[in-house]
Order: C-alpha cells, then sequence, then structure tokens
C-alpha cells in the first residue's frame, strides 16, 4: 500500500490545492465568510497534505545508528502539527465572524452556491482517492477526516447560499461560519490529544502494563520487573 499511499496523497494535493484557489477566489467575489472559513480550511489541508506525502516517503527510510527507529514517529508529528493549524484557523473563523455580526457584509448567494459546489465536487473526488488506504496510519486517518470535514463545510456552503437567497438574510452566512468552526474544531483538538499522547509516550489503550508485568514474572528465572515501558513509535510499531 505504500506507493499507492503516496501516490493517492500527490493526486488529493493536486486537487485540494485547486479546490483552495477556486474558493478563495470564490470567498472574494461574494463576500461570503463560509467559503472563506472553508478556504482557509482547504489551506491547512494543503499543508497538512505536503506535510502527509513527505512523512509518507521518509517514514520508509531505515533505522540508524542515530534514529533507531527511523523516521517512523514523523507521522505522529505531522498529524500532531496538521491538527495545531486547523484550530488556529477554526479561531481565525470565530474572531472574524463576531467582527461580522457586527458589522455585516453583503454577501452574494449565486457565487456563494457556484463557487461552493465546485469545492464540495473536488472534496468528493479526494474522498473517494483516499478510501482504501484511509486506515493505513493516523497521518493518511488525519488527512481522509480533514477532506471529510471539507465536503460537510462546502455542502454547508451551497446550502447556506440558498437559504441567503431564499431568506435574504446575510447574517445566515456568519451563522454557518460559526457552525464550521464548530465541526472542526472537536476534531481537531481530539486529533491532537491522540498525537500528544504517543508524543508523550502514553501506553498503548490496548495493552495492560500490570498484565504484561505479571506475565513478566511468572516466567523461569524472572524474579522481578524493575523497569517497564510500553511505547507507540507509530501507527504499526509498539515497542
Amino acid at each position: 500500500l505504500d506507493m499507492l499511499s503516496t501516490r493517492r496523497l500527490a493526486m488529493v494535493l493536486g486537487v485540494t490545492a485547486a479546490v483552495l484557489i477556486t474558493e478563495g477566489l470564490g470567498a472574494i467575489l461574494s463576500g461570503s465568510l463560509a467559503l472563506l472559513a472553508d478556504a482557509g480550511h482547504m489551506l491547512v489541508d494543503s499543508a497538512g497534505l505536503v506535510i502527509a506525502l513527505i512523512v509518507t516517503i521518509i517514514s520508509r527510510r531505515p533505522r540508524t545508528d542515530t534514529y533507531t527507529w527511523g523516521l517512523a514517529r514523523s507521522e505522529v508529528v505531522s498529524a500532531a502539527f496538521q491538527s495545531g493549524m486547523l484550530l488556529i484557523v477554526c479561531v481565525s473563523i470565530f474572531v472574524e465572524a463576531v467582527e461580522r455580526l457586527q458589522h455585516p457584509v453583503q454577501v452574494s448567494p449565486g457565487l456563494m452556491a457556484l463557487f461552493g459546489a465546485l469545492g464540495l465536487l473536488g472534496n468528493i473526488v479526494s474522498l473517494l482517492l483516499l478510501l482504501i488506504v484511509r486506515r493505513e496510519t493516523l497521518n493518511l486517518r488525519a488527512a481522509f477526516l480533514e477532506v471529510a470535514t471539507d465536503s460537510l463545510a462546502s455542502a454547508g456552503v451551497v446550502l447556506g447560499a440558498g437559504l441567503t437567497y431564499w431568506a435574504g438574510n446575510t447574517r445566515i452566512d456568519i451563522y454557518l461560519s460559526f457552525l464550521i468552526a464548530a465541526v472542526m474544531a472537536p476534531r481537531a483538538i481530539l486529533l491532537l490529544r491522540q498525537s500528544l499522547a504517543i508524543l508523550l509516550e502514553r501506553t498503548p489503550k490496548s495493552l495492560d502494563l500490570d498484565e504484561i508485568r505479571s506475565y513478566v514474572r511468572t516466567l523461569p528465572h524472572v524474579i522481578d520487573v524493575h523497569d517497564l515501558h510500553i511505547s507507540t513509535i507509530s501507527s504499526h510499531l509498539v515497542a
């Protein structure tokens, strides 16, 4: 799956970059904060996918005396970095949305719907590309989740455009921006917690340290176990 993952990540990166440019242009032309929020999310995705692509390649490098586990841990660092960037985007969207509640901006629902639909189409293509390989590593899982959230955000932009046109209320776009940030933030926090737990050497949840210690004590010639550690190095490597 390694080469397949690399090729598909590269293709998703191309699609994501295209959607980012499209939605950024659409946000400028339509004045939609929701579209700008989705474009900001796509910016984080693009950076995250670049990192994911690099990590997918370098994590295959062999172990050395300097890096005794190779660079396998780089995928966890990548996931933590992506989730941190996503939280910054969420805060930025929230702040801008509060500002627009006080000083509303005119929104063009037609352009908003058009560019939102183009973004949704691109995200669906990316989801299909990552569907097969998404469970391979924490890094790929993070990429898939980001694209999935993008798809929901793009669908919300299209729906918001329809509601704005029907109701004639530009505040719908602001409320939609709050919703997009609210959807992104919990997932980013969860991914950050998972990544930090690995980086801080937390014992994997699937293993019971006391049970393992007790078992080792029952082995012939073992008197006691004084210093036992279990660490997750990468998605598929526990030491």
